[in-house]
């Protein structure tokens, strides 16, 4: 089986969103930093290679130091933005003299985050057929979640209605245009009608295919405005006409590369920290959310084994 070395993404440098009042990566739940459950991740890992972990460096050595781990783990001073980190750790890793150019980039703060889901992710993505593969959770995976408070929002495909699961897998070296990746995330939280126009007026002023663009993200922000609002049969019946195969397409033209979308059934990387309310209901019902996902992992295995 081939590895893949990794990049976890855990800074907090410009436009990452600030919980507790500092770095949410170094937040704690379940008497651990909401890394480490990363970490742990890819250490159980049998697709993951060597591991590249991007912030604030002294903290993330207490960290890294602070256990046994069978993987080698090399910890990098954040930059400026994320996109210069994603470089860091992308310079980092080829620098090692590893032999394939894809790489594994994930956030550093998913707690319930399982080294199964990335080996499923990773051997069902059919990367290699493609030059970036980008990571969601169907929405049926959340929604055990939901009595909780947790409440998320989604994009409505054709094909699936799921959550961005907070990972992807890239051959960094075909991609192009890299600056956009900061533009996206910038503008990631699309709940906020303002950041969709913000986006709009950023197609606007590019030389990117503009009508393309923006008619990509219109139906998908329809739907997630709807949805919010409480019509969701409205925003799964207006799904039905917004082909994934169009945002892939228009996508993968910004970078100039070859663009897959991976719902997966079973996956709980979405379920990041994104306020304090959030962190509380984590740190309130942790094990009753560990027990969901092991639950959900066994169901699926069971499955797969039919």
């Amino acid at each position: 089986m081939e590895t893949l070395d990794a990049i976890v993404l855990a800074g907090d440098t410009s436009h990452s969103v600030r919980v507790g009042g500092g770095n949410k990566c170094m937040l704690e739940v379940g008497g651990r930093p909401l890394v480490d459950f990363v970490l742990e991740a890819l250490d159980e890992s049998r697709t993951v290679g060597d591991v590249y972990v991007v912030g604030p460096k002294a903290k993330l050595d207490a960290v890294i130091g602070g256990k046994p781990r069978l993987k080698r783990f090399v910890s990098l001073e954040q930059q400026e933005d994320i996109v210069a980190n994603i470089v860091c750790g992308y310079e980092a890793k080829m620098s090692s003299g590893s032999g394939s150019n894809y790489v594994l980039i994930l956030s550093g703060d998913m707690a319930l985050i399982t080294g199964w889901e990335l080996d499923r992710f990773a051997t069902h993505s059919n990367y290699r057929d493609y030059n970036c593969v980008m990571a969601f959770a169907a929405e049926k995976s959340l929604k055990p979640f939901y009595p909780y408070g947790i409440r998320l929002n989604y994009l409505f495909f054709k094909q699936f209605v799921g959550r961005i699961n907070n990972m992807f897998i890239a051959d960094l070296k075909a991609v192009t245009n890299l600056h956009y990746v900061g533009e996206v995330y910038r503008l990631r939280y699309q709940k906020h009608f303002y950041n969709y126009l913000r986006y709009v007026w950023t197609v606007l002023l590019s030389d990117l295919n503009k009508t393309g663009l923006i008619c990509a993200a219109l139906l998908p922000q329809l739907c997630l405005q709807l949805d919010r609002m409480g019509f969701e049969r409205l925003a799964r019946w207006l799904a039905g006409f917004n082909d994934r195969r169009a945002f892939e397409r228009y996508g993968g033209e910004v970078f100039h590369i070859r663009l897959a979308l991976h719902c997966m059934d079973t996956a709980f990387g979405a379920l990041d920290v994104d306020s304090d309310e959030e962190l509380n209901i984590y740190r309130a019902h942790f094990d009753e959310f560990q027990d969901i996902v092991r639950r959900a992992i066994a169901e699926q295995e069971i499955h797969d084994t039919g």
